[in-house]
């Protein structure tokens, strides 16, 4: 839901398709948190391009197969064989660092999780990566769709404070489907928070970033969007 309302500052329509892979599996081949946010992104944006194309090809089959593919998933989208084709997928993940070594801080399994996660966070700096990829297809009878990958960081601060404010947060209902058990925007002043780099970053899409590549491809955007987001980045990069 975050992410969506991101991406309506830039385009207004879409259709959201839920990706269903293993995340855990996935991520832990990874070596560096970039390339894991980086991995698990382009690997949603890929299954959402083969539900699609499977989907497609079942409304164009092939001549003399007789064959129709069932695909576990639906799409419920229908576009010409050649119609341009954009597909986005993102991942975020909270991480800590200490020394050489890193911990991914994924979604918490329940409130008591959640609550030792804020506390691991409580008073000290962390990292928010995001991974983004975008597949670009004329069809998916075309020949192989152009893949673009990126990524960025974040640093986030929680000052001190104590469990009344972590036990009054959870009790919102608002923390078991977020990656580190909070969204920056729903948190209150008492978390003290500073940020260094990308707010939407933070949030679950680097916008900053989507809109370079936007730019590059030269794909139709709101140019206003910074102005209706109505928030600030100290993203310098």
């Amino acid at each position: 839901m975050r992410r969506q309302q991101l991406l309506k500052y830039l385009i207004s329509k879409f259709k959201v398709i839920t990706a269903d892979i293993n995340e855990e599996e996935l991520g832990k081949l990874a070596r560096t948190p970039q390339e894991m946010v980086m991995g698990l992104a382009r690997a949603k944006a890929e299954k959402v391009w083969d539900i699609i194309c499977r989907e497609q090809r079942s409304l164009f089959p092939t001549v003399g197969t007789g064959l129709k593919p069932v695909p576990t998933q639906r799409a419920n989208i229908k576009f010409a064989p050649t119609e341009n084709i954009v597909i986005l997928g993102a991942d975020t993940t909270v991480v800590i660092s200490d020394g050489g070594s890193w911990q991914s801080i994924g979604k918490p399994k329940d409130e008591q999780d959640a609550k030792q996660i804020i506390q691991k966070l409580r008073g000290r700096s962390h990292q928010v990566y995001t991974g983004i990829s975008l597949i670009l297809g004329r069809g998916c009878r075309s020949a192989t769709p152009t893949i673009i990958i990126d990524f960025d960081i974040s640093t986030v601060t929680f000052s001190q404070f104590d469990d009344k404010v972590i036990d009054d947060y959870i009790a919102t209902g608002t923390v078991m489907d977020k990656a580190g058990a909070y969204a920056i925007q729903d948190i209150g002043k008492e978390f003290g928070i500073t940020v260094e780099g990308s707010y939407s970053n933070v949030v679950g899409l680097p916008m900053e970033r989507l809109v370079k590549i936007f730019d590059k491809f030269k794909m139709e955007y709101n140019q206003n969007w910074q102005k209706i987001a109505n928030f600030q980045s100290n993203d310098k990069k």
